[in-house]
Protein backbone atom coordinates (compact mmCIF):
# COMPACT_ATOMS: atom_id res chain seq x y z
CA UNK A 1 0.00 0.00 0.00
CA UNK A 2 2.92 2.34 0.92
CA UNK A 3 4.63 1.58 -2.88
CA UNK A 4 1.11 2.41 -4.34
CA UNK A 5 1.01 5.89 -1.72
CA UNK A 6 4.33 6.62 -3.18
CA UNK A 7 3.81 6.58 -6.60
CA UNK A 8 0.46 8.60 -6.13
CA UNK A 9 2.55 11.46 -4.64
CA UNK A 10 5.52 10.77 -7.21
CA UNK A 11 2.95 11.57 -9.87
CA UNK A 12 1.43 14.73 -8.20
CA UNK A 13 4.53 16.34 -7.82
CA UNK A 14 6.08 15.57 -11.26
CA UNK A 15 2.41 16.79 -12.89
CA UNK A 16 2.62 19.83 -10.77
CA UNK A 17 6.33 20.36 -12.82
CA UNK A 18 5.01 19.96 -15.53
CA UNK A 19 2.06 22.07 -15.05
CA UNK A 20 4.74 25.29 -14.20
CA UNK A 21 6.68 23.83 -17.37
CA UNK A 22 3.64 24.67 -19.75
CA UNK A 23 2.35 27.82 -18.03
CA UNK A 24 5.28 29.64 -18.89
CA UNK A 25 4.61 29.70 -21.85
CA UNK A 26 1.47 29.05 -24.20
CA UNK A 27 1.91 26.50 -27.22
CA UNK A 28 3.72 23.81 -25.11
CA UNK A 29 2.73 20.15 -24.58
CA UNK A 30 4.46 17.50 -21.95
CA UNK A 31 3.93 13.58 -22.14
CA UNK A 32 5.79 11.67 -19.69
CA UNK A 33 5.46 7.65 -18.88
CA UNK A 34 8.19 5.44 -17.13
CA UNK A 35 8.76 2.35 -19.90
CA UNK A 36 10.61 0.56 -16.36
CA UNK A 37 10.65 0.62 -12.78
CA UNK A 38 7.86 3.09 -10.77
CA UNK A 39 4.54 3.73 -12.19
CA UNK A 40 4.42 7.16 -13.39
CA UNK A 41 2.60 9.20 -15.84
CA UNK A 42 2.20 12.90 -16.51
CA UNK A 43 1.29 15.34 -19.01
CA UNK A 44 -0.17 17.91 -20.34
CA UNK A 45 -1.83 19.25 -23.52
CA UNK A 46 -0.99 15.97 -24.68
CA UNK A 47 -3.08 15.04 -27.55
CA UNK A 48 -3.11 18.70 -28.70
CA UNK A 49 -1.04 18.34 -32.40
CA UNK A 50 1.75 20.91 -33.40
CA UNK A 51 4.12 21.05 -36.00
CA UNK A 52 6.50 17.74 -35.75
CA UNK A 53 9.09 18.65 -37.89
CA UNK A 54 12.04 16.64 -37.27
CA UNK A 55 10.48 14.23 -34.57
CA UNK A 56 8.59 12.21 -38.12
CA UNK A 57 12.03 11.27 -38.97
CA UNK A 58 11.88 8.27 -36.06
CA UNK A 59 8.76 6.94 -37.81
CA UNK A 60 10.71 7.24 -41.43
CA UNK A 61 13.53 4.89 -39.92
CA UNK A 62 10.72 2.80 -38.17
CA UNK A 63 8.87 2.39 -41.82
CA UNK A 64 12.14 1.67 -43.68
CA UNK A 65 13.44 -1.11 -41.25
CA UNK A 66 9.95 -2.84 -41.54
CA UNK A 67 9.82 -2.63 -45.66
CA UNK A 68 13.61 -4.20 -45.65
CA UNK A 69 12.38 -7.02 -43.10
CA UNK A 70 9.39 -7.52 -45.79
CA UNK A 71 11.94 -7.49 -48.62
CA UNK A 72 10.79 -4.14 -50.08
CA UNK A 73 13.97 -2.26 -49.60
CA UNK A 74 17.76 -3.10 -49.40
CA UNK A 75 19.75 -1.68 -46.44
CA UNK A 76 22.71 -2.71 -47.89
CA UNK A 77 22.30 -0.55 -51.38
CA UNK A 78 24.47 2.22 -52.04
CA UNK A 79 24.11 5.62 -53.11
CA UNK A 80 26.56 8.33 -54.00
CA UNK A 81 26.54 11.45 -52.35
CA UNK A 82 25.82 13.17 -55.57
CA UNK A 83 22.27 11.28 -55.98
CA UNK A 84 21.63 13.31 -52.84
CA UNK A 85 19.76 16.31 -52.52
CA UNK A 86 21.63 19.51 -51.00
CA UNK A 87 20.73 22.14 -48.86
CA UNK A 88 21.52 25.93 -47.66
CA UNK A 89 21.69 24.30 -43.99
CA UNK A 90 24.20 22.65 -42.45
CA UNK A 91 24.61 18.77 -43.43
CA UNK A 92 26.99 16.07 -42.37
CA UNK A 93 27.05 14.98 -45.83
CA UNK A 94 29.31 18.12 -46.56
CA UNK A 95 32.22 16.07 -45.35
CA UNK A 96 31.43 13.35 -48.11
CA UNK A 97 32.86 13.90 -51.95
CA UNK A 98 30.50 13.34 -54.84
CA UNK A 99 31.63 10.43 -55.54
CA UNK A 100 31.48 8.87 -52.38
CA UNK A 101 29.18 6.26 -51.75
CA UNK A 102 26.64 5.54 -48.57
CA UNK A 103 24.77 2.64 -47.99
CA UNK A 104 20.87 3.58 -47.16
CA UNK A 105 21.50 1.86 -43.89
CA UNK A 106 24.23 4.33 -43.09
CA UNK A 107 21.85 7.50 -44.38
CA UNK A 108 19.05 5.92 -41.89
CA UNK A 109 21.15 6.34 -39.19
CA UNK A 110 22.73 10.10 -40.36
CA UNK A 111 19.24 10.81 -40.27
CA UNK A 112 18.60 10.47 -36.61
CA UNK A 113 22.28 10.99 -35.66
CA UNK A 114 22.89 14.09 -37.38
CA UNK A 115 18.80 15.25 -38.33
CA UNK A 116 19.86 15.18 -41.81
CA UNK A 117 17.26 16.75 -44.43
CA UNK A 118 18.54 14.95 -47.72
CA UNK A 119 19.53 11.84 -46.07
CA UNK A 120 15.58 11.81 -45.05
CA UNK A 121 14.65 13.17 -48.20
CA UNK A 122 16.03 10.04 -49.99
CA UNK A 123 14.69 7.22 -47.35
CA UNK A 124 11.46 8.95 -47.47
CA UNK A 125 11.76 8.69 -51.04
CA UNK A 126 12.57 4.72 -50.86
CA UNK A 127 9.43 3.93 -48.94
CA UNK A 128 6.33 6.68 -49.70
CA UNK A 129 4.82 8.91 -47.54
CA UNK A 130 1.83 6.66 -47.36
CA UNK A 131 3.72 3.71 -46.67
CA UNK A 132 5.33 6.55 -43.78
CA UNK A 133 1.61 7.74 -42.52
CA UNK A 134 0.26 3.73 -41.84
CA UNK A 135 3.76 3.01 -39.94
CA UNK A 136 2.65 5.77 -37.68
CA UNK A 137 -0.97 4.19 -37.26
CA UNK A 138 0.62 0.73 -36.26
CA UNK A 139 2.40 2.23 -33.97
CA UNK A 140 0.01 3.78 -31.89
CA UNK A 141 -0.94 7.15 -33.08
CA UNK A 142 -3.81 9.04 -33.31
CA UNK A 143 -2.61 12.24 -34.81
CA UNK A 144 0.59 11.94 -36.79
CA UNK A 145 0.91 12.76 -40.01
CA UNK A 146 3.28 13.30 -42.93
CA UNK A 147 2.50 15.75 -45.78
CA UNK A 148 6.41 17.19 -46.86
CA UNK A 149 9.41 16.07 -46.97
CA UNK A 150 12.59 17.57 -45.55
CA UNK A 151 13.39 20.15 -48.38
CA UNK A 152 14.50 23.52 -48.17
CA UNK A 153 11.18 24.72 -49.45
CA UNK A 154 9.33 22.31 -47.18
CA UNK A 155 10.57 23.47 -43.86
CA UNK A 156 8.76 27.25 -43.49
CA UNK A 157 5.24 27.46 -43.17
CA UNK A 158 4.32 24.20 -45.90
CA UNK A 159 6.60 21.91 -43.14
CA UNK A 160 4.21 22.82 -40.33
CA UNK A 161 1.74 20.47 -42.49
CA UNK A 162 3.74 17.70 -40.65
CA UNK A 163 1.50 17.03 -37.00
CA UNK A 164 1.97 14.79 -34.48
CA UNK A 165 1.21 14.72 -30.77
CA UNK A 166 3.18 14.38 -27.55
CA UNK A 167 1.55 11.31 -26.71
CA UNK A 168 1.62 10.13 -29.92
CA UNK A 169 5.55 10.20 -29.68
CA UNK A 170 5.49 8.45 -26.63
CA UNK A 171 3.59 5.57 -28.43
CA UNK A 172 6.41 5.35 -30.96
CA UNK A 173 8.93 5.36 -28.73
CA UNK A 174 7.36 2.58 -26.57
CA UNK A 175 7.07 0.73 -30.18
CA UNK A 176 10.75 0.93 -30.54
CA UNK A 177 11.05 -0.37 -26.80
CA UNK A 178 9.33 -3.31 -27.61
CA UNK A 179 10.46 -4.68 -31.13
CA UNK A 180 14.23 -5.66 -31.22
CA UNK A 181 14.11 -5.22 -35.07
CA UNK A 182 14.00 -1.23 -34.35
CA UNK A 183 17.64 -1.36 -32.08
CA UNK A 184 19.56 0.06 -34.75
CA UNK A 185 17.24 2.82 -34.67
CA UNK A 186 17.65 3.14 -31.06
CA UNK A 187 21.21 2.77 -31.09
CA UNK A 188 21.65 6.19 -33.95
CA UNK A 189 19.13 7.61 -31.11
CA UNK A 190 21.71 7.40 -28.54
CA UNK A 191 24.31 9.28 -30.50
CA UNK A 192 21.85 11.80 -31.39
CA UNK A 193 24.67 15.21 -31.75
CA UNK A 194 21.63 17.86 -30.36
CA UNK A 195 22.03 17.14 -27.16
CA UNK A 196 20.54 20.81 -25.64
CA UNK A 197 16.71 19.77 -24.88
CA UNK A 198 16.12 16.46 -22.67
CA UNK A 199 19.45 15.83 -22.28
CA UNK A 200 20.61 19.20 -21.04
CA UNK A 201 21.14 19.02 -17.06
CA UNK A 202 21.61 14.89 -17.50
CA UNK A 203 25.24 12.71 -16.97
CA UNK A 204 27.07 13.12 -20.41
CA UNK A 205 27.25 8.91 -20.08
CA UNK A 206 23.59 8.34 -19.49
CA UNK A 207 21.92 6.82 -22.07
CA UNK A 208 19.17 9.07 -24.16
CA UNK A 209 17.30 7.96 -26.69
CA UNK A 210 16.25 10.83 -28.12
CA UNK A 211 15.18 12.73 -31.45
CA UNK A 212 14.91 17.11 -31.69
CA UNK A 213 12.45 18.82 -34.12
CA UNK A 214 12.87 22.26 -35.06
CA UNK A 215 11.14 25.03 -37.47
CA UNK A 216 10.80 28.84 -36.80
CA UNK A 217 9.12 28.85 -33.02
CA UNK A 218 9.22 25.15 -32.78
CA UNK A 219 11.10 23.19 -30.44
CA UNK A 220 10.24 19.71 -29.88
CA UNK A 221 11.75 16.64 -27.91
CA UNK A 222 10.95 12.98 -28.10
CA UNK A 223 13.05 10.16 -26.18
CA UNK A 224 13.73 7.21 -23.87
CA UNK A 225 15.91 8.01 -20.78
CA UNK A 226 17.53 4.80 -19.71
CA UNK A 227 18.12 4.88 -15.65
CA UNK A 228 19.61 2.37 -13.27
CA UNK A 229 15.77 1.21 -11.87
CA UNK A 230 13.58 3.73 -14.32
CA UNK A 231 13.31 3.72 -18.25
CA UNK A 232 11.30 6.82 -19.04
CA UNK A 233 9.72 7.95 -22.25
CA UNK A 234 9.65 11.68 -22.45
CA UNK A 235 7.92 14.05 -25.13
CA UNK A 236 7.77 17.89 -25.57
CA UNK A 237 6.25 19.87 -28.21
CA UNK A 238 6.58 23.36 -28.95
CA UNK A 239 4.95 26.00 -31.24
CA UNK A 240 4.96 29.82 -31.62
CA UNK A 241 8.02 30.16 -29.16
CA UNK A 242 9.53 33.78 -28.38
CA UNK A 243 13.21 32.59 -27.48
CA UNK A 244 14.19 29.00 -28.58
CA UNK A 245 16.88 28.70 -26.35
CA UNK A 246 14.73 29.42 -23.28
CA UNK A 247 12.84 26.75 -24.40
CA UNK A 248 15.27 24.27 -25.05
CA UNK A 249 16.80 25.23 -21.51
CA UNK A 250 13.40 24.95 -19.56
CA UNK A 251 12.89 21.69 -21.05
CA UNK A 252 16.60 20.57 -19.45
CA UNK A 253 15.54 22.06 -16.48
CA UNK A 254 11.90 20.10 -16.19
CA UNK A 255 13.73 16.60 -16.93
CA UNK A 256 16.50 17.03 -14.55
CA UNK A 257 13.83 18.02 -11.95
CA UNK A 258 11.42 14.63 -12.91
CA UNK A 259 14.69 12.31 -13.13
CA UNK A 260 15.84 13.22 -9.80
CA UNK A 261 12.36 13.23 -7.89
CA UNK A 262 12.39 9.51 -9.79
CA UNK A 263 15.69 8.39 -7.89
CA UNK A 264 17.80 8.70 -10.76
CA UNK A 265 21.43 10.09 -10.55
CA UNK A 266 22.47 13.47 -12.07
CA UNK A 267 25.97 13.25 -11.70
Amino acid sequence: MDDVIDEVSLGSRIQDAVDAYVATEPGRSVAIDTLRGVKVRAGRNADVPRPAASLLKVIIAVAAYDKAAQGGLDLDESVSRSSLGRTAYPSVLAAFADEDLLTVHQLCRLMLITSDNAAADLILARVGIETVNETAGRLGTSHTKLVVGFRDDQLGQVGRQNITTAQDMNHVFAGLARNSRYSPILAALRNNLRNSRIPLRLPDTLPVAHKTGSLAGVVNNSGIIYGDQVDLAASFLSDHQKDQAKTSLEIGELVASVWSQLGEKLD
